[in-house]
């Protein structure tokens, strides 16, 4: 983080960046509260249905234009859905990890359990 906003910042010398950085719990409280008194330009939070109750209550914006505007839906394409709401962007991921299954084939043998092949 501290690397993308050197990066802004030299980029944009005339706009100020103040960083604040909260431990994982005590953000989930904070912005609740901040969102709807002094709110910052950006945050940062999830995206579906943890960032809705935030789009309907008006506190987050459309961010639609910026991904026409850099060709996000093919770079980020996997993400679309889970930023949309109401035909709307209201977020851009910065960051990405898999989930996946896993299973102990020692059990799955020892069981007479055969790994599926396909999602059906």
């Amino acid at each position: 983080m501290e690397t993308l906003l050197e990066g802004f910042k030299a980029a944009h010398p005339d706009v100020t960046v103040k960083w604040n950085n909260f431990d994982h719990e005590g953000y989930k409280s904070a912005i609740r509260n901040f969102l709807t008194a002094d709110a910052p330009d950006v945050v940062s939070w999830y995206s579906g249905n943890r960032m809705a109750p935030f789009v309907k209550a008006g506190l987050f914006e459309d961010v639609s234009d910026l991904w026409t505007e850099n060709k996000l839906d093919d770079q980020l394409k996997s993400a679309v859905k889970s930023m949309e709401i109401d035909g709307k962007k209201w977020g851009i991921p910065y960051s990405y990890y898999q989930w996946g299954i896993y299973y102990r084939k020692d059990i799955f043998a020892e069981q007479g359990i055969t790994p599926p092949k396909n999602w059906a």
